[in-house]
């Protein structure tokens, strides 16, 4: 293709043919000095015209493409693209102009303000280059850390499927603590069985390689193929380098530290013991042979006190619920019954929760005589003759004090997901608090080609663990069943302006931004960038930036907008719009005709995708205010967009001030994708408040 641009403009009526005076934009459009080839086009938006559209790609009649349509961006863009790839065209190239944005007001408004959408259209197809994509093939190996039950299971669909599997376990043997555990629930069956039968068909498995009594000590490189470093420890350590094309991270859970809770005693009455100790008493293969019995003397536990919530749901401690816990102690009430069919059995609890169909385990505990007691103990005594523990309580229901003598505690302890995770160059596991769209995307990192699977995520059972596992293989498989695109959405660094300051390397929610070459500026992995554009936001010399967003076309795009063509009343606003959740919302508030008349959107990756730059030259073109729209920081693609935007447009002010311009002129709003009334809001308010404030002193 040519690299002189040769645009086409194809305009689709569609269902409002009435709501712009599509003659007179068509018109306007043909005497622009970008001289675009104008379609007005029957039907609606690339339905009939699309044969039309790759006919003259194919001829090279255009080789930039805008589609304006009374129709969605997001129902055009894929097919538009798709049919872009088809003729060998870059998707970056085309834009897509959604003029319902326009209507409301009359037609002559609505056609005068389709007319600025599209000149800016036009001024950005100007600066648009053509990059080069290529599709490379990943490696057909997964790299499986931990060795539990989540670990062997992946290993074990992933094996069936045709792939290679290296599972890498630190201890010296596999099964993680499923073998620890006496019983399963719901129906009290051993674990060996299920781990048996893993252990069998992927030893019998010439496609997997496994390592134990070692740990990865590396992952480098980029999706589809990395290198990971596993160092084997004993008498003989030595490394070895396995190339995989992805990486799936399940590395267990480890049992809260009852030791931190002094007033009960943990490490020092031996008597007092956490739920997986129990597991190892009552197990068979357990220090008595499966006896319950006291650790102390060995004598029979006929009273026994379970303590709910052991360290969880503490400020303290752990702050969350690990989901489980009621549900286990519950099922091991039955190994107490079982041995000693007359114990007493007392759990002292803050809140019960015993999921789903696991409530007839709690009803069965109640019909046997299990005593429950809504109180957190405030200390564990100890009878130094008799080693007989004394635990107090207050029974928050019935409002007494209680000394309870008992043989046994047993602490339900909370499950701490394993997050050591320093040998993953780049990452970042996602804690437990909302930050990632675990709801949309479970099991998925923010470096591609990198899942979690099991208790590693989040506590959970091993019913639960299985489910994640599974996930986490089949998304392996379709991973690596792609061709992997190293697209041309990827930033670009100028070297000849760039200072390695650092700041994209930094910011990069992915860890894509590296340093590789002593000296020179930092290089985007093309598979782990996720086109955010957080690296270009953030440059204060603006020499990093997306393709499509190139500083100069993005300036440009500011510039077309001519001010005669908007209200006279109204002061003018340009609305950066997260393309994810902002966007959406600013089409669902246009379409219920809530927005104020001069708002100028333009649909931007993410929030953290606009440079302050950008606001200077809005502030220096004329516009009266400027706001970003993005997630909030709970609902962030990106994680950090939004928040990042916010605090880089605060630290903007002093610039504003040298420019004598007021900083209320520039806003930034958190916007989720249902919040179309509160934008525009939002919106009004701003509107509002300029309005007060007067015009731009800097418009001519």
């Amino acid at each position: 293709m040519a690299n002189q641009p040769k645009i086409g403009i194809y305009l689709y009526p569609g269902q409002e043919p009435d709501a712009l005076d599509w003659k007179t934009l068509a018109g306007a459009l043909r005497v622009h000095p970008a001289r675009p080839i104008i379609r007005e086009m029957q039907g609606h938006a690339l339905g009939a015209g699309l044969k039309e559209l790759r006919v003259q790609l194919r001829e090279d009649v255009v080789n930039r493409v805008i589609v304006a349509a009374s129709c969605s961006v997001g129902l055009i863009e894929p097919t538009l693209h798709k049919a872009l790839r088809a003729e060998g065209v870059d998707p970056n190239l085309a834009q897509v102009v959604d003029l319902s944005l326009c209507t409301g007001g009359g037609a002559e408004a609505a056609t005068k303000r389709a007319r600025i959408l599209l000149e800016m259209a036009l001024a950005k197809a100007v600066r648009l280059e053509p990059k080069v994509t290529a599709a490379v093939t990943g490696y057909d190996t997964v790299l499986v850390v931990g060795g539990g039950i989540a670990g062997l299971t992946a290993a074990h669909e992933l094996a069936a499927a045709g792939y290679r599997v290296v599972i890498v376990e630190r201890r010296p043997f596999l099964g993680g603590k499923v073998v620890q555990l006496h019983r399963y629930y719901p129906h009290s069956c051993d674990p060996v069985c299920g781990v048996s039968y893993l252990l069998e068909t992927l030893r019998e498995n010439d496609r997997v390689t496994i390592e134990t009594a070692a740990e990865v000590a590396g992952v480098t490189g980029f999706p589809g193929r990395f290198e990971a470093l596993v160092r084997r420890s004993g008498t003989e350590s030595r490394d070895v380098v396995y190339t995989v094309g992805a990486v799936i991270i399940a590395t267990g859970w480890e049992g809260f530290d009852a030791g931190q809770i002094k007033e009960f005693g943990y490490g020092k009455y031996p008597n007092v013991v956490t739920a997986m100790d129990l597991e190892r008493l009552a197990s068979p293969s357990g220090p008595t042979g499966g006896r319950l019995v006291r650790p102390s003397d060995e004598r029979p536990v006929k009273r026994v006190a379970f303590i709910q919530c052991a360290g969880s749901r503490s400020e303290r401690y752990l702050s969350y619920c690990s989901q489980i816990c009621c549900t286990v102690t519950i099922k091991q009430l039955s190994y107490i019954r079982e041995a000693y069919p007359e114990a007493e059995i007392t759990v002292f609890y803050i809140d019960l929760r015993v999921l789903g169909k696991y409530e007839d385990l709690y009803r069965q505990a109640l019909a046997d005589g299990v005593r429950f007691v809504r109180g957190m103990p405030a200390r564990i005594e100890e009878n130094s003759k008799t080693r007989d523990l004394v635990v107090r309580a207050a029974d928050s229901l019935s409002g007494r004090q209680l000394a309870q003598t008992v043989d046994l505690v047993v602490l339900a302890t909370g499950m701490v997901p394993n997050r050591q995770l320093e040998w993953l160059s780049g990452f970042e596991a996602p804690d437990l608090t909302h930050n990632t769209h675990e709801q949309c995307f479970p099991g998925i990192t923010a470096r591609p080609g990198v899942y979690l699977a099991g208790a590693c995520e989040e506590p959970m059972d091993v019913t639960q663990s299985v489910r994640s596992s599974l996930s986490a293989a089949m998304r392996c498989v379709k991973f690596l069943r792609e061709k992997l695109d190293v697209a041309g959405l990827v930033p670009m660094v100028d070297d000849t302006k760039c200072d390695r300051c650092g700041r994209c390397v930094s910011e990069c929610p992915t860890g894509a931004m590296r340093f590789i070459t002593e000296g020179k500026p930092p290089v985007p992995d093309p598979l782990s960038c996720r086109h955010c554009g957080i690296c270009q936001g953030g440059c204060p010399l603006q020499c990093v930036a997306l393709p499509s967003y190139c500083f100069q076309g993005v300036a440009d795009m500011i510039q077309a907008v001519e001010f005669d063509l908007l209200t006279k009343d109204d002061p003018a606003i340009l609305l950066f719009l997260c393309r994810h959740d902002a966007y959406p919302a600013y089409e669902a508030a246009c379409a219920a005709g809530t927005v104020p008349p001069n708002v100028i959107p333009v649909r931007v990756p993410c929030a953290g995708t606009v440079n302050a730059a950008w606001v200077a030259d809005a502030l220096m073109h004329g516009f009266d205010g400027i706001a970003v729209a993005g997630c909030p920081r709970e609902e962030c693609h990106a994680g950090t967009g939004f928040s990042l935007a916010k605090e880089r447009l605060a630290s903007a002010g002093e610039t504003l001030y040298r420019m004598m311009i007021e900083p209320e002129r520039v806003a930034a709003l958190p916007v989720g994708i249902r919040d179309a009334a509160q934008l525009a809001a939002k919106l009004w308010a701003f509107s509002a408040q300029l309005k007060g404030m007067g015009a731009n002193p800097l418009r001519v």
